[in-house]
């Protein structure tokens, strides 16, 4: 759902039909129906009905907490410019990105991201260097 129409759009809702698609494909093997999951995501409070037919998360930091998971399983797929073109250069990855990075348990990826990032923006890059695990800060910053 971070991905709307242009990679700049933030997607706040989206189809019941769609989002079981994705569960499904996410979870191949998952002994419970995709339609029981996204029930107890409901009833959890995790997403909430928009209408009959769409869902969104109660909260966009719920979402961006799903994205940033979602990411580090990705990660180690990425070569340092296509994390730059399609993540690093868009405000709206910036905090799942930085909730991302207290979840990597290996601090060389920790130390490629944060790099990656400064070469985008000092700024920024800076931001996520204070958002890695204490373990992590001191190279990180450095």
């Amino acid at each position: 759902m971070m991905q709307g129409k242009e990679p700049v759009d933030f997607r706040v809702v989206i189809d019941r039909d769609e989002a079981e698609t994705e569960l499904s494909r996410i979870f191949p093997n998952e002994r419970f129906p995709v339609r029981d999951i996204l029930d107890d995501l409901l009833k959890y409070h995790l997403l909430q009905n928009r209408s009959v037919d769409q869902i969104e998360f109660r909260h966009q930091l719920i979402q961006k907490y799903y994205a940033a998971e979602a990411l580090l399983e990705q990660l180690s797929k990425f070569d340092d410019e296509q994390l730059k073109r399609e993540f690093l250069n868009y405000l709206k990855w910036m905090e799942p990105i930085a909730l991302m990075l207290g979840l990597v348990e290996h601090e060389a990826l920790v130390v490629r991201v944060v790099e990656s990032a400064i070469r985008v923006d000092l700024i920024f890059g800076t931001y996520l260097a204070t958002s890695t695990r204490a373990e992590f800060w001191k190279q990180a910053v450095s």
